[in-house]
């Protein structure tokens, strides 16, 4: 909408454009996560009352303290790899209704493990299997659904949060790159080689 309605060219000479894109970023992320903290606070309250059922007990006896703690910190992480490069999409896109047609594409890896339950519950310690919970881009789904079916090794979830760290600063950077060469384009739907040229220069 801001380049819609060109406000952004005035918030280019007042921000550079890796400020502007990680302050969008975090201000939408500190409002996600104090829903978040409202859903979290419910579902433990729910979960408390739920224990005393033997099915459910058994089930929440998998998930540790150490658990909950990697779980927060991939998501925290794959928040930023994520709104890092739907910030680059829509910056490279002339408007909001283009920009959402291509979403999809940059959320299916996130999303490859969903389809792929059956595999990674059978067989969670399998080549396919780690390397879908290591994978920066499959990471957030595929190693919560291991650390909750196996005993992950320390080093594979370090690796994989450095990773993903890794990713999110790339990803911060390039989308900045990339909101900077095409943001002042109104109406044009850049190609594939002036994206290029975006993320060189």
């Amino acid at each position: 909408t801001e380049k819609e309605n060109r406000v952004i060219e005035v918030l280019m000479t007042s921000a550079s454009p890796v400020q502007l894109m990680a302050g969008k970023i975090l201000g939408l992320g500190l409002v996600g996560f104090a829903q978040l903290c409202l859903w979290l606070f419910s579902a433990l309250s729910a979960l408390n009352l739920a224990r005393s059922v033997p099915y459910v007990s058994t089930l929440l006896g998998a998930v540790t303290p150490a658990t909950i703690t990697w779980m927060g910190i991939y998501f925290v992480l794959a928040y930023f790899i994520y709104a890092s490069l739907m910030g680059g999409l829509g910056a490279l896109m002339p408007g909001s209704r283009e920009a959402a047609q291509y979403s999809f594409f940059v959320m299916l890896p996130v999303l490859i493990p969903v389809y792929l339950n059956t595999a990674l519950m059978t067989q969670p310690n399998s080549g396919v299997s780690v390397f879908l919970s290591m994978f920066p881009l499959t990471a957030p789904t595929a190693m919560v659904m291991r650390m909750t079916l196996t005993a992950v090794p320390d080093w594979q979830l370090l690796v994989t949060a450095a990773g993903m760290a890794v990713t999110a600063v790339l990803a911060l950077f390039a989308s900045a790159r990339v909101f900077r060469a095409q943001t002042l384009l109104a109406g044009a739907r850049p190609t594939l080689r002036q994206v290029f040229q975006a993320l060189r220069g």
